[in-house]
């Protein structure tokens, strides 16, 4: 090999020389040194006799000197600070006894590197048992900084490279190893040919590894959340013969119904709405509904949309089991009108089913459904969750849709309410959780209290309602930037139910009222016309 090789020398003893001398060496003369190793000192132990050894260095220091003294620990600290390039990787396999000659050119294998193992490693130490234990020699095609070379040692060091299980202390750039030594037990070396190991390559490496490690430790924290799990455990359950106890105690009726379910249409994002403006990190929107406008069918529908564009959704539901949000996705998206009752008691084909169940997880992989129990209904798993998901999706900001927090009870037994907002004003705003937290927009769902039933009770009761000003210090309402209010009537006449969905608060933008027609069986809102408030 004829690229320099850039090292330090150190004479003997490696460990207490203060001065060494720059050298510039072909891969040869390296394999040299290894061919013409130290004779063992005869005047110490085995354990001391390494220190007593000459030395190299891939590191160059200011004026060739490193810092020594009793205290290794502050004198490799001081050595470090005064490293200004590094040319080279040292790694040591000291905690791995099997490792041989041709295991090193099996991992190495396209690189050019150095190995031997010294006698100091043949000899059994305390519960240590005898290696041989090699140290690899592993030049650079360019100078680093001590910054990129330990972040070397790291690609080098990773489970997917699969170079076996090298030391930490290989990390220290400025370390002075010392050269082979002759000694009981015999002496080993090796080399590989191939091209210098390029630095910007296997950070590139790494750096795609370290951002595969946050993805997949992410994934694995959300857990019980993933769109394909839902889907998968409905199916399981519902396509088995899922019992069913009829209120009567005959059998109920499993035949399949018409319509084609496999058939899918993706649900339309409410255009209507847009001058609310967008939920973007930072904005706490909260909807609130009586039982049975709604709520439920509308936040899915608004986190579908969300999550068809690419964008991490979490949606947290407290009162609906993921079975059922899969069965309403399902419904919501079948081409032919069909009620998630229906779903539920899996009253289609089954390869229909399962291949509306194909579709909605390819559709809406980014959305990730989560049913916490009791136990699991604490503000510090909301984040972690949260935070979880931003990870698996590169740091990108999450909608979370927080269904229905009147059921959150916590678990401090004093305001769980609050303390679940502050957590929600947490998790929106960017920067709260961590410097590089970017924020997340966030909609949660509530009830409305006795005292503002009435106002609910029908779009033209919610419409004189808004006209009156709605008292929005009440509950949950005072804590939200937007807030968005939902009332529903039955139309038998037209088969549909007519809606109302109107900003009673907005803080960032205008005022909106939009009629809207909701199908009560697939749970799908659709609009008709948008009119400002007067």
């Amino acid at each position: 090999m004829s690229h320099p090789i850039h090292m330090t020398l150190f004479p003997a003893p490696a460990r207490w020389t203060a001065h060494g001398e720059r050298r510039h060496l072909t891969g040869a003369q390296l394999v040299a040194y290894l061919d013409k190793p130290e004779l063992w000192p005869s005047s110490t132990s085995v354990h001391e006799s390494e220190g007593l050894l000459p030395g190299w260095s891939f590191a160059k220091f200011v004026d060739d000197a490193r810092v020594t003294g009793r205290d290794e620990a502050v004198a490799a600290h001081e050595s470090r600070r005064r490293v200004e390039e590094v040319y080279g990787l040292v790694l040591d396999y000291l905690d791995e006894p099997g490792v041989d000659g041709p295991r090193l050119q099996e991992w190495w294998k396209g690189t050019w590197f150095a190995a031997y193992s010294t006698a100091f490693h043949e000899v059994a130490h305390g519960e240590r048992p005898p290696g041989p234990r090699w140290r690899v020699l592993v030049p650079l095609t360019r100078a680093v900084s001590v910054d990129e070379a330990e972040r070397l040692v790291a690609w080098a060091r990773h489970p997917r490279r699969g170079a076996g299980m090298i030391a930490e202390i290989s990390a220290d750039p400025g370390r002075v190893a010392a050269l082979p030594a002759i000694g009981p037990g015999g002496f080993h070396s090796t080399w590989g040919g191939g091209p210098l190991l390029d630095p910007s390559k296997a950070l590139e490496e790494l750096a795609g590894w370290q951002v595969d490690d946050v993805e997949r430790a992410a994934r694995e924290e959300l857990a019980g959340c993933l769109l394909d799990e839902a889907v998968a455990s409905f199916l399981h359950l519902h396509l088995q013969g899922t019992p069913r106890f009829d209120w009567s105690g005959t059998q109920a009726d499993s035949e399949a119904a018409s319509g084609d379910l496999g058939r899918v249409v993706t649900a339309r994002p409410l255009a209507g709405l847009a001058p609310l403006g967008p939920l973007w990190p930072g904005r706490l929107a909260l909807l609130v509904g009586a039982a049975g406008s709604g709520r439920t069918s509308l936040a899915l529908q608004v986190a579908g949309a969300v999550a068809a564009t690419g964008s991490p959704v979490l949606y947290v539901s407290l009162d609906t089991g993921a079975d059922e949000l899969v069965a309403r996705l399902i419904a919501g998206r079948a081409a032919s009108e069909v009620a998630h009752r229906d779903v539920l008691l899996a009253r289609w084909p089954e390869d229909m089913l399962s291949e509306a169940g194909r579709s909605l997880v390819d559709d809406l992989r980014p959305l990730h459904l989560w049913a916490p129990t009791h136990a699991e209904r604490t503000e510090e798993a909301l984040v972690q969750r949260v935070r979880s998901l931003a990870r698996a999706f590169h740091g990108a900001p999450p909608l979370v849709v927080l269904d229905s927090v009147d059921d959150w009870e916590g678990q401090s037994g004093g305001d769980a309410l609050g303390e679940l907002f502050g957590a929600l004003r947490d998790i929106a705003r960017p920067g709260c959780l961590s410097s590089d937290w970017a924020g997340a927009g966030v909609l949660a769902v509530a009830g409305v209290g006795a005292r503002l039933r009435p106002a609910f009770a029908s779009p033209e009761a919610l419409g004189r309602a808004l006209d009156d000003d709605i008292p929005l210090e009440v509950g949950p309402m005072r804590e939200a930037a937007l807030v968005l209010a939902l009332a529903t009537r039955a139309s038998p006449e037209r088969g549909e139910w007519a809606s109302l969905l109107a900003s009673a608060k907005n803080r960032h933008g205008r005022d909106l009222a939009v009629d809207l027609r909701f199908d009560p069986r697939r749970g799908v809102f659709s609009e008709a016309e948008a009119q400002p408030n007067a």
